[in-house]
């Protein structure tokens, strides 16, 4: 069953934190979801030891009550504050099932949301309810249905995360099946059957993936060369990043770009 959020969205943004930051509230009215982009999350909430968020995760904060949160390292988040009729169902939901720290077993819907949230919010654009609350259930969905792992498959649940993370910090650089296989202490064969078996995607493909979704993030910024950001998405040459482009997204990077650029002009 698909529930209803009826959420109505706050506040939504991309930050870069430094090491040292570190907030702390004693109340503030909404709900918060962040997902790590990059680093580490730090998080301390009543009567629970602190914790920590990875890369490729998302934290669920109930910042009704008092809450901190902060990093030890240079790092980037996505996040949104939330609140709604069922968000406190929600929250309760998610956190009997998954706790404040979520490995989503496909993070997608969520960075997709917040990524198209944050693109709304960038261009001043008026966000209407029934679209913030269709993507805020989107996400919360995920969250509530994300698969549960026990057993020996808890292991290789915590192993993908850790590599998962992994792309996520460096998918800018040059990375072989071989070389997440030795980070992952796993033979590729072996690595590459338990990645796909959990996540859906081969490890190439999750990573042509991450590439993929950072480089639509760039393109939607109009003064960026698509050389460069071909470059700053791990692509070796641009023509190797417009033909992948192209095979992934059905258009060029060009294309897309002059796409993003008609919806803004048109949702003026």
């Amino acid at each position: 069953m698909v529930a209803s959020a009826k959420s109505c969205c706050a506040l939504s943004g991309y930050f870069y934190y430094e090491p040292g930051y570190w907030r702390s509230r004693i109340q503030y009215n909404s709900f918060l979801l962040m997902y790590i982009a990059k680093g580490t999350c730090q998080v301390l909430l009543p009567n629970q030891q602190l914790q920590n968020a990875a890369a490729g995760q998302v934290v669920l904060i109930d910042c009704y009550v008092p809450h901190e949160y902060g990093f030890d390292s240079n790092s980037e988040v996505a996040w949104i504050h939330f609140d709604g009729p069922l968000a406190r169902d929600f929250y309760d939901l998610i956190f009997a099932s998954h706790g404040n720290i979520i490995s989503p077993s496909n993070p997608f819907p969520i960075t997709n949301g917040l990524d198209q949230m944050l693109h709304v919010f960038r261009n001043s654009k008026p966000l209407k309810e029934g679209e913030a609350s269709e993507m805020i259930t989107q996400m919360l969905n995920t969250l509530l249905y994300t698969r549960a792992y026990s057993g020996n498959t808890t292991s290789h649940f915590k192993v993908v995360e850790k590599s998962r993370a992994y792309i996520n910090e460096h998918f800018s650089e040059p990375l072989t099946l071989d070389q997440l296989a030795k980070n992952a202490n796993m033979s590729p064969f072996h690595f590459s059957r338990v990645f796909t078996a959990q996540t859906g995607f081969t490890p190439h493909q999750y990573l042509i993936a991450t590439r993929i979704n950072s480089a639509k993030f760039l393109l939607k910024l109009p003064d960026v060369p698509v050389k460069e950001i071909a470059f700053g998405s791990g692509f070796n040459s641009e023509s190797s990043f417009c033909s992948t482009f192209r095979k992934w997204e059905n258009m060029t990077p060009s294309e897309y770009r002059e796409r993003m650029i008609r919806s803004s002009e048109d949702s003026e």
